[in-house]
């Protein structure tokens, strides 16, 4: 299931940039950081006498801070390569590939569990797309089932997909 409805070349990639990006952005950012202090000594002690001695210190203190924003990119993505291996795992046990019940295997909320798949889809991890009406992954290679239901509040024809959902006339909830 997951060489089929994953690509692992893109998460052994993305993992790869994280640590180097991680150890890469610490470095700068120690030494942005120590620039910084030490330009801001100078412009407390007033031995920074030019006006370029007085702004490199806010620009070290920036760069710094971008360096942060980008250890903190990394962990997220990390993290997400973590889940992305947990979430193969459960949806190899699970042939119907139920948002909600991954939610359930792993003890997490179901909004989480279909933000993390919506942007595991959209970084191409999985080669395909969150169903958000019939809350389930639905791969490419993959056709949704459909099955063809009588609405009990107006008797008419509607095609649903997955858990469900409502007449397109009456607004009526259906079932598959």
């Amino acid at each position: 299931m997951t060489n089929s409805g994953s690509n692992g070349n893109r998460t052994i990639l993305d993992i790869w940039i994280a640590r180097f990006g991680s150890a890469f952005a610490w470095f700068w950012m120690v030494l942005w950081a120590m620039m910084g202090i030490v330009g801001m000594s100078d412009l407390i002690s007033a031995n920074a006498p030019e006006t370029v001695d007085k702004v490199m210190p806010f620009v070290c203190i920036g760069m710094a801070a971008l360096n942060f924003l980008l250890i903190i990119k990394c962990r997220k993505t990390k993290a997400l390569v973590r889940d992305f291996r947990l979430y193969c795992a459960v949806l190899a046990k699970q042939p119907e590939h139920s948002i909600d019940k991954m939610a359930q295997v792993l003890n997490i909320p179901v909004e989480t569990a279909a933000a993390n798949v919506q942007e595991m889809c959209r970084r191409g991890y999985f080669n395909g797309y969150l169903d958000h009406q019939a809350r389930r992954i639905v791969f490419h290679h993959q056709q949704p089932q459909v099955n063809v239901v009588y609405c009990p509040g107006c008797g008419a024809r509607n095609s649903v997909s997955g858990n469900g959902g409502s007449c397109r006339y009456c607004d009526s909830p259906l079932q598959p």
